[in-house]
């Protein structure tokens, strides 16, 4: 999930459309404009993704903390973490359709998990974000973490309560299905208990999230992640 966006050659020759392909494509866009173009909400202003290059110099994006409140909210959990190459655009500011959200989360393989964390857990979760060769900087619900250079310096709830790094205290969590088979190398997830996959996709929480705020609606950054 975490590879770039493929490019285009310009100095590569010029392809000549094949009337029958075009043909499929054009009846199939037509055949699914009623789904992709349902408008679900308005975005007052752009929310753009780090793809976009919306994110903070932290690495949180406006459209990284969207996605992962929709995936907390839909799963009633503590806390929520999704690795930022899942997401894979922003939204433009105006109507918000369908097709915009599944251009946003298109992975239809990619199950909503619900799963435990202790405290430690949690801490050791976000210090993978910061190794050489992993998904890098998530984006998080429902804490807030700081970290300087590879270390993690402190975590919280959005509340201030500190999480504790040890196994004092548990807290439910949710991710993708690609997260929690270790992809990305977030490996501390494979070792979460209580892990139960839901039967929905990404895309199902952010369309029933967005449908549900205020209209039309915005979002930006809170600061969830800050570096030192």
């Amino acid at each position: 999930e975490n590879q770039p966006p493929k490019t285009t050659d310009p100095s590569a020759p010029a392809v000549p459309q094949d009337p029958k392909v075009a043909s499929i494509v054009d009846a199939a866009v037509t055949a699914t404009n009623p789904v992709t173009q349902r408008v679900i909400n308005t975005a007052s202003a752009a929310i753009p993704s780090q793809r976009d290059g919306g994110a903070t110099p932290a690495g949180e994006s406006p459209a990284g903390d969207l996605v992962a409140d929709s995936q907390r909210f839909y799963a009633h959990t503590d806390l929520a973490f999704v690795n930022t190459g899942s997401i894979r655009a922003g939204l433009q500011a105006g109507p918000v359709t369908y097709g915009a959200l599944f251009t946003m989360q298109p992975f239809q393989d990619d199950y909503v998990d619900t799963f435990t964390l202790t405290g430690a857990q949690v801490w050791a979760l976000l210090a993978q974000q910061l190794a050489p060769g992993t998904g890098g900087i998530m984006q998080v619900s429902g804490l807030k973490f700081s970290y300087s250079g590879t270390t993690i310096t402190s975590v919280t709830l959005t509340d201030g309560t500190p999480i504790p790094n040890d196994a004092s205290t548990t807290y439910t969590g949710t991710a993708n299905s690609f997260m929690t088979g270790g992809g990305d190398g977030f490996t501390v997830l494979l070792s979460a208990s209580n892990v139960v996959q839901t039967a929905d996709a990404e895309l199902v929480p952010l369309v029933s999230y967005v449908g549900s705020l205020s209209n039309p609606f915005t979002y930006t950054t809170d600061n969830r992640i800050t570096k030192n």
